[in-house]
C-alpha cells in the first residue's frame, strides 16, 4: 500500500510524508550498534544545511559519516536492509515508479543539543532536468528526487501543535539515559513540533490554537 489520500494530501502541499512504527525496535538496535562500531568516523558537516535562518542556525554542527554500505559484515547488513524496506517500497513507487534507483549512499547524520538545524531542499529552483523535479498530472503524482530518512534516535515523541501528549515511545537501546535526558529530549520535541504545527497552519490558512 501506498500513500494513503491523507499523506498525498499532505505530500503535494508540504513536501514529505512521516511514516511511523516502520522498524523494529531489534532493528533499530542493529543499526544503532553499527554506528557506535564506527563512530569514529563521523565528522562535523562544514557546509550550512539551515540556509539564512537565523532560528537553526548555531555554532555546534551536525556530523556526518558515509560508507555504511561498505563496513564489513555484519555492520553493513542493517543499512543494506534498509534499502530494499518492504514498507517503504510501495510509497517509492508510487512517487517514482516501479523503476526508482538509488543516486547516491546512505549517510548518518546526528545531532547534540542546540545543533544547528537542517531545512527541507531542493525545491523552488529552476532544475533544467525535468526528471529531478516534482509534478502532479492526470491524478498522478511524480517526483524526480525522493529522499528517505530513518530516525534511530531513543525516543518518538507524538504531540499536539500546543504541547499536550499524544504518544512517547522510548528505549534505551545499548545504555540507559537519565530523566534529564529524557526532559532534554522532551523540550526539544515540543519546540519542533510547535514549530512545523505553526507551519503547517500558514500554509493551510488556519488560526494558531491557544
Amino acid at each position: 500500500m501506498g500513500l494513503t489520500d491523507e499523506e498525498k494530501y499532505f505530500f503535494d502541499l508540504l513536501g514529505f510524508a512521516i511514516l511511523r512504527d516502520v522498524l523494529p525496535a531489534e532493528q533499530v538496535a542493529r543499526c544503532n550498534e553499527a554506528i557506535d562500531e564506527h563512530a569514529h568516523l563521523l565528522a562535523p558537516h562544514e557546509r550550512r544545511l539551515e540556509g539564512d535562518s537565523r532560528t537553526l542556525t548555531s555554532p555546534v554542527r551536525q556530523h556526518w559519516m558515509s560508507g555504511l554500505l561498505g563496513w564489513e559484515r555484519p555492520w553493513c547488513e542493517p543499512f543494506r536492509d534498509l534499502l530494499v524496506h518492504p514498507r517503504i517500497d510501495p510509497y517509492l513507487k508510487e512517487l517514482q515508479g516501479d523503476g526508482y534507483r538509488i543516486n547516491q549512499g546512505p549517510e548518518i547524520v546526528t545531532m547534540e543539543k542546540g545543533c544547528a538545524g537542517h531545512y527541507l531542499h531542493g525545491g523552488g529552483v529552476e532544475r533544467p532536468d525535468f526528471a529531478q523535479t516534482y509534478r502532479y498530472n492526470h491524478g498522478r503524482m511524480y517526483c524526480g528526487m525522493t529522499v528517505v530518512e530513518f530516525m534511530l534516535a531513543d525516543a518518538n515523541f507524538v504531540l499536539t501543535g500546543n504541547g499536550g501528549i499524544v504518544e512517547i515511545q522510548g528505549t534505551a537501546e545499548q545504555r540507559p539515559f537519565s530523566e534529564t535526558q529524557f526532559r532534554a529530549m522532551m523540550k526539544l520535541a515540543k519546540a519542533g513540533i510547535a514549530n512545523l504545527a505553526k507551519h503547517q497552519q500558514k500554509a493551510l490558512g488556519l488560526r494558531p490554537r491557544r
